[in-house]
């Protein structure tokens, strides 16, 4: 069963799983984002939360012993992610799935996905993770040319923000990611008059800057 909890600071979620668990939502993700029904920069950007799973079961993130009893411990599999890259990728998901044949697992895999998002915002901090959880719920649809360098900014901007003050600041940093947003505009622009001075696309143009170290 995947589970899950928020990190220390806030900063985003930590999900454990076995290694079943995580190559099972692995799998339906990879079957989602199937490159004939996705466009390639949305793929990709969903496509990093399959890659944090695969290495989340290869054992080369975090490992945590659950139970409670000597004899009923185990020891899974986790792997941490920002929430303001994780519940845009988890709402997307669900968006493209509309488009997909999917089976009961899948289903079930997204459900998981879900309510581990859920249970660990509200865990943090129930008015905030409520406010952020029927955002998730409602998340808006991107256009087809969405700037997902936008989420990576958004990340940066977030764990600059010191200790667990951070979280309240989340509900606003999603609604900016909305592509109507003035901060979105404002980062489309900018990055749409880099590209053109270059002579290449908004979307092959990615920061190369280094990122803050931050307290999860």
């Amino acid at each position: 069963m995947l589970t899950s909890s928020p990190t220390k600071y806030g900063a985003g979620i930590t999900l454990y799983g076995d290694f079943l668990d995580l190559g099972t939502v692995r799998e339906t993700i990879v079957k989602i984002v199937d490159e004939r029904w996705m466009e390639e920069n949305v793929r990709q950007f969903v496509l990093a939360l399959a890659y944090d799973l695969r290495k989340a079961k290869e054992k080369k993130r975090e490992t945590k012993k659950l139970g409670i009893e000597k004899e009923d411990t185990v020891r899974y599999r986790g792997v941490s992610i920002l929430w303001p890259h994780f519940l845009p990728q988890v709402a997307l998901l669900r968006q493209y799935a509309a488009y997909r044949d999917t089976d009961h697992r899948d289903q079930a895999c997204l459900y998981m996905l879900e309510d581990c998002a859920i249970t660990s915002l509200l865990a943090f901090d129930p008015a905030v993770g409520k406010a952020c959880a029927e955002f998730l719920l409602r998340f808006p649809l991107f256009p087809n040319d969405y700037l997902f360098e936008f989420c990576d900014e958004c990340c940066k901007r977030y764990v600059e923000i010191p200790g667990k003050r951070r979280f309240h600041e989340l509900p606003v940093l999603l609604r900016s990611m909305w592509w109507i947003s003035e901060e979105y505009k404002e980062f489309a622009e900018d990055l749409e008059q880099r590209a053109k001075e270059l002579g290449c696309s908004p979307q092959e143009l990615h920061d190369k800057g280094e990122w803050p170290d931050f307290q999860w």
